[in-house]
C-alpha cells in the first residue's frame, strides 16, 4: 500500500497497486502516516474507513510492536494467530524472533483511528533490555500480549498520535517520544517499578536518549 495527500488537506487515502496493467484500488479514506524515528524504529499512525474490502498478505520482520487503538476496531493474522486491536483501554505488543507471515482481511466500513510503534530486533543488539522485554523475542514463535496496566505507555502514544510531523525539530520530537515509548514499555511489562513524579520519569526518559545518541 501507499499513501496519496489529497489536494489542499493533509487528510490521506490508501492505494492498493493491483497488477501493473490495471488501475490502483482505493480501499480506504481518511489519514496514514509512517515516520523513521532511526534506522531500527518506525512510528505509523492511521485514522482510516475502509471503502472496499481489502485482503493483503507480506511479512512480520523480526522485532517488537506496540500498538494502541484509540476508536475503532482492526484484526489481523500472524503466522496463524488472530491479533485483534480494538479501542477500550488495553495495548496490544507483539514480537517475534524470525519473520513471519501476515495477512490483512478487512471487511468494508471498518474503523479505526490507533497508533503503533515498531522495534527493529537489532535495535536490542546496542542498548541494555530487561528480559521483561526480550520475552517477546524468545523463541521462533509469535509472542503477544494485551497490557491492561499501561496507562503512561498509552499517554506516550497518544502524544505521537496527535504531533505534528513536519520539519526538524517536529522530528526531534517524535524521535524522543519514540523512545519514551521503549522505556514505557520495559515498565509496563513489569521490568521497573512505577514512578510516581513526573519529573523524574522525564529525566530517565532524557537519560534514556542520551544513552541511545
Amino acid at each position: 500500500t501507499v499513501a496519496v495527500t489529497e489536494a489542499g488537506d493533509i487528510s490521506l487515502a490508501d492505494v492498493l497497486y493491483s497488477p501493473a496493467d490495471s488501475e490502483p484500488l482505493v480501499f480506504a479514506t481518511g489519514r496514514h502516516r509512517t515516520r523513521a524515528l532511526s534506522p531500527y524504529l518506525q512510528y505509523i499512525d492511521c485514522r482510516l474507513t475502509t471503502t472496499a474490502s481489502l485482503e493483503a498478505t507480506g511479512q512480520f520482520v523480526p522485532g517488537i510492536c506496540i500498538s494502541h487503538a484509540f476508536e475503532g476496531s482492526w484484526t489481523s493474522r500472524i503466522d496463524g494467530h488472530s491479533l485483534a486491536l480494538r479501542s477500550g483501554g488495553e495495548t496490544l505488543v507483539y514480537g517475534s524472533s524470525r519473520e513471519l507471515d501476515f495477512l490483512e482481511s478487512q471487511p468494508e466500513n471498518t474503523c479505526i483511528a490507533m497508533a503503533a510503534l515498531y522495534i527493529g530486533a537489532n535495535f536490542f543488539d546496542a542498548v541494555d533490555v530487561p528480559c521483561e522485554m526480550m520475552a517477546l523475542l524468545d523463541g521462533n514463535d509469535l509472542v503477544s500480549r494485551h497490557l491492561a496496566k499501561a496507562g503512561a505507555l498509552r499517554s506516550v502514544l497518544q502524544q505521537m498520535f496527535q504531533a505534528p510531523q513536519d520539519g526538524y525539530l517536529a522530528g526531534l520530537h517524535m524521535t524522543s517520544l519514540g523512545l519514551a515509548t521503549v522505556v514505557e514499555l520495559g515498565r509496563a511489562l513489569g521490568a521497573e517499578p512505577a514512578v510516581g513524579h513526573a519529573d523524574r520519569r522525564q529525566r530517565e526518559r532524557a537519560h534514556a536518549l542520551r544513552d541511545y545518541l
